[in-house]
């Protein structure tokens, strides 16, 4: 599943009055807000992918937190600058796991982690533990047994037939399902990432607005 998320940089119509008063015949407002905005939005694009390893376990780095993100930069005719933000859940074994494999799963439990605050837990689901295990294509991900319910919506999603034992449901035989951890939209927008460095950035777009119109005005 894919997840998206954007953050804007505006500014409210009392510092447009002011700004239309202070640059009358010398510049237009929308031209510093422009200046402004994709200044701010730059910078914090690159603060937000740190701030995400620093928060998360996210074994992708903060180049995968970068690439996960597109700047739409700001013009005259709209000033204001978004940062776009998209990509997909990721598992449990993309931020931190221990546990061994053994054949095809796990002997005793698997401890995961998401945040770096967090101390490792044991992953546990309604149906038992989580356990490890090796899929066709080679990758190594956690998984636990699906609920009935589960099962049945996954069905009505267009997922492969159910064999006659999942149909009875039994709960070693059910489907599995990856534990799922935030995809980078998710982590970028929450509160201990741009939570944090919200107000920090809004005063640095205002400071900002301030400096390129000094410049306009004074040279």
């Amino acid at each position: 599943m894919s997840y998206y998320t954007q953050l804007h940089f505006g500014i409210p119509d009392s510092v447009m009055g002011e700004l239309e008063k202070k640059l009358e015949g010398i510049k237009k407002p929308e031209a510093v807000i422009k200046s402004a905005s994709n200044y701010t939005a730059r910078r914090l694009q690159k603060e937000l992918a740190r701030k995400v390893q620093a928060v998360y376990r996210y074994q992708g780095g903060s180049s995968a937190v970068m690439a996960a993100s597109k700047i739409s930069q700001a013009t005259v005719k709209n000033a204001s600058a978004r940062i776009d933000y998209a990509g997909r859940t990721h598992g449990i074994e993309e931020f931190h796991v221990s546990g061994s494999l053994r054949k095809r799963a796990v002997r005793g439990a698997v401890y995961g982690a998401v945040e770096k605050r967090s101390a490792p837990k044991i992953l546990r689901k309604e149906t038992g533990l989580a356990f490890m295990v090796r899929y066709s294509n080679g990758h190594i991900g956690v998984a636990y047994r699906a609920t009935q319910a589960q099962q049945i919506a996954s069905q009505k999603n267009g997922r492969p037939k159910l064999s006659r034992y999942q149909k009875k449901y039994n709960q070693h035989s059910a489907i599995l399902k990856s534990v799922q951890s935030p995809a980078i939209p998710s982590m970028v927008k929450s509160d201990e990432v741009y939570g944090v460095l919200e107000g920090k950035y809004q005063e640095i777009f205002m400071a900002q607005i301030k400096k390129v119109m000094e410049k306009a005005i004074y040279g």
